[in-house]
């Protein structure tokens, strides 16, 4: 059983034109409209995790790839044009923490915020597993906390095998995968007894 009070659901880089990437980008969203209702009924704290970059993507080099993508439509300036997508959005008591890459650990007050809060373990999903997700698991590693990465709401949009990725988040880091609706199950509601 997983305590609510001591763990944290870290969404990844839910922001369009990446929230538009899943095939059935409607249905994706209501997968995680469930689980994001049913972490803070059981009162999991709910953190977003976004990609952000200052105007110009200075955080980037002038030969990057990424930045040949981005830089010519304005996608992912902090504050301009990297909000979260509408349909599942944060609410009062979600934090979110940006960065630019998906180092979060390293390059944000992540770490720092889940010290905090008492936070041991951590459930991560989002778009990309290969980027973000595998982000969350390295540096979770890195901090010593426990992870669960919810495969039914990863999506790789490289078109990686999602099942390798998966495997290698097991061994080496560590991390455990399982379904929404199982880690959804295996969450005690904070202020019940055992």
């Amino acid at each position: 059983m997983t305590e609510a009070n001591t763990t944290a659901l870290l969404v990844g880089h839910i922001q369009p034109p990446v929230s538009q990437l899943p095939e059935d980008d409607a249905e994706y969203c209501r997968g995680l409209q469930i689980l994001l209702s049913g972490a803070r009924n059981r009162g999991v704290l709910v953190i977003y995790v976004n990609v952000g970059f200052l105007p110009g993507y200075p955080e980037l080099p002038a030969s990057s790839a990424i930045r040949d993508e981005l830089a010519p439509h304005g996608i992912f300036i902090d504050g301009v044009s990297n909000a979260v997508d509408e349909r599942v959005a944060p609410l009062d008591g979600d934090i979110s923490i940006v960065s630019p890459g998906p180092d979060i650990f390293a390059r944000s007050s992540l770490a720092s915020i889940l010290r905090a809060k008492g936070i041991g373990s951590i459930a991560v999903m989002g778009i990309s597993t290969g980027g973000v997700v595998n982000g969350m698991v390295v540096g979770a590693y890195s901090e010593g906390l426990d992870v669960v990465v919810l495969k039914d709401l990863c999506f790789e949009p490289a078109g990686d095998d999602q099942d390798a990725l998966f495997s290698a988040f097991v061994r080496p880091w560590g991390a455990s995968i399982t379904t929404s609706n199982e880690w959804l199950d295996a969450v005690k509601p904070a202020g019940t007894a055992l």
